[in-house]
Order: C-alpha cells, then sequence, then structure tokens
C-alpha cells in the first residue's frame, strides 16, 4: 500500500534528525520515511538545506532519488568520493570537476580548496548547469567557481547529450537506441571541445580531476592528455562497462590509457567503514582490471605531491 504524500511528510520531519546524523538505524528510518515511493515525492516542492559536510546551502528536487538521498542525510550519497576527496584537496589547490552535474561535489571541493583555491565545473546539461550556476550564486562563489558550458571530448563538434526519463541528473554523450535500455526524456545538441584546447588552468597548487560521465570517460582523458602529462594530476572516474561500451570504448582501454602514462588505479570504497563513529575509507590496488563491473576508481601516479598526501593517511 502506497502511503499518502501528507503523512509521509509528517513522519519525514519525524526522522530527519535521525538520518542527518547518521545515527543508528538511520537506514530503517529512510524506509519508513517512504524515500524509494516517487509518487510521493513527485509533487513535493524543493526543499533547500545547508549542507553538512561543505556548508553551503542546497536546493533540492526532492522528486530526484539522489537528491532526495541528499535531502534524508544532509550530503551526497556517495561518501566515499568525499572523503577521498578530503585527503587529496588542500587549501589554495585546483580541482576539475567534469560531469558536475548541480554542484554537489564543486560546492564541496570549494569548501576545501578556500578562496585562494579554484574549482572548474564543467556541465553540458543546460537544465543541470543552471542549478549549478543558481548554487554558486547562492553561496557567493563566483570567484572560486568558474562554468563551463561545453562538454568535454577528444574532438571538437557538436553531439547529442541524452537524459534518460528515470534521472533528469544521469545523461551521456554516447549513441542510445532501444538495445541500451535508455529511455531518453530530453535530447539536448551541445558543444564539446578538447580539454586541453578548451580550458585554462592556472598553475595554483596541486590539480585533481573528477570524471563522470556515463561512459565518456576515455573520450575524456584523451583530449586532457598534454594537461595530464604536465600536472600529473590525481584523477577519480567512474568506471561502469555497459556506459563504456555504449560510448564505444571498455574497461581494457580505459585502463591501459591511464596505465600507459604511469598511473596505478585503485577502487574507492571497497573498505569503506565506521569506527568510534567516525567513517574510514580505505583503497584498494586494482591487479585485474576484467574484474571490474562498476566502481569507482581513484588513479595516483606514485611519487607525486597527491601520492604523498594518502601515504600520509594510509590509503595507499
Amino acid at each position: 500500500m502506497i502511503r499518502s504524500p501528507l503523512l509521509t511528510q509528517m513522519i519525514t520531519q519525524i526522522v530527519l534528525p535521525y538520518t542527518r546524523r547518521e545515527l543508528p538505524g538511520w537506514g530503517r528510518l529512510v524506509s519508513i520515511a517512504n524515500i524509494r515511493s516517487p509518487q510521493v515525492w513527485s509533487q513535493v516542492p524543493v526543499r533547500r538545506i545547508r549542507g553538512k559536510l561543505h556548508g553551503y546551502l542546497m536546493d533540492l528536487h526532492v522528486s530526484d532519488s539522489v537528491e532526495r538521498w541528499t535531502y534524508f542525510l544532509g550530503r551526497y550519497y556517495e561518501l566515499s568520493s568525499q572523503l577521498l576527496l578530503r585527503s587529496l584537496l588542500h587549501p589554495d589547490d585546483l580541482f576539475l570537476d567534469v560531469g558536475a552535474n548541480i554542484g554537489m561535489i564543486t560546492l564541496f571541493a570549494a569548501s576545501i580548496v578556500g578562496p585562494k583555491g579554484r574549482v572548474l565545473a564543467v556541465e553540458p546539461n543546460p537544465r543541470m548547469r543552471q542549478r549549478l550556476v543558481g548554487h554558486i550564486e547562492l553561496n557567493n562563489l563566483e570567484k572560486i567557481v568558474d562554468v563551463y558550458d561545453f562538454g568535454l571530448s577528444d574532438t571538437e563538434g557538436t553531439v547529442v547529450l541524452s537524459v534518460p526519463l528515470d534521472n533528469p541528473g544521469q545523461g551521456t554523450l554516447a549513441p542510445v537506441d532501444s538495445t541500451t535500455g535508455w529511455k531518453p526524456a530530453d535530447q539536448f545538441e551541445v558543444q564539446v571541445h578538447r580539454g586541453d584546447d578548451a580550458l585554462q588552468l592556472p598553475s595554483m597548487g596541486a590539480l585533481t580531476i573528477k570524471i563522470d560521465v556515463e561512459g565518456f570517460e576515455c573520450h575524456v582523458v584523451r583530449g586532457l592528455l598534454n594537461l595530464i602529462r604536465a600536472r600529473q594530476p590525481a584523477i577519480i572516474t567512474e568506471v561502469e562497462p555497459k556506459l563504456l561500451g555504449q560510448a564505444g570504448s571498455n574497461v581494457h582501454e580505459l585502463f591501459t590509457l591511464l596505465m600507459s602514462l604511469g598511473y596505478k588505479g585503485y577502487y574507492i570504497g571497497r573498505g569503506l567503514s565506521k569506527r568510534y563513529w567516525q567513517n574510514r575509507l580505505s583503497l584498494t590496488e586494482i591487479s585485474e582490471p576484467g574484474a571490474i563491473r562498476t566502481s569507482d576508481v581513484l588513479w595516483i601516479m606514485p611519487g607525486t605531491e597527491h601520492s604523498q598526501r594518502l601515504k600520509s593517511k594510509a590509503y595507499v
């Protein structure tokens, strides 16, 4: 039986103090609040919260499942990536967010690099980019965050960005058809550029790059090869075999590409645990790329500043 939206909202107000503190049993309370029922949340208005990890305001469309989880937890649901960035990034650093969406990771990075650091946010989806810009303006981050309105690839041109029906925050520049399982709700013609040609990165601090582009990762990396060789950044990529195949590449290609540059790959979040109420992260070196199903992966070049930062945390 589907509970009424009014009753769900009443229960939500009761459980929020527990879920946002992530107290024991918070997962069960999330279930009681009917979080997985899109029918209940489809008409709920935008909710404004202050992120508990970065301190910035966010306007959340709780009809979207990812943003609904953020509403209940007070943070972006991918905790492992945020714990990793907390170790990788230092004040005055430079962060490149490729596939920034509405800015959940962009805001987190901005809170760490601070007023003397810089965040470059790349988001070709016009609807998500409008909300990203809104979050930057809402939190007065215009002097820290630059937004780019195109996608990154290894070629220049115009391509179609497809956004699926069930996840408006997701989108791919790869071709989609009935065989891929995607049912696009919107399609946008967007410009793509080689990152080496289109991005102007200041020479401040150490560089960290996050790439989450629904299978287009190999294209983005190839377009950034000059930058990667010159700056030896830490790189975080999503590795999703099906989506990589949809974009005409595969897991082996991504690993060969980065390992040929001297990088080692590490699973993110395989050892995520709690100890004395503190979340703990461990990284596991990837010895067999062919075994990967779906995971976020950290790429580190040994001997770099990022490598030293992670060693000081006993991560690598």
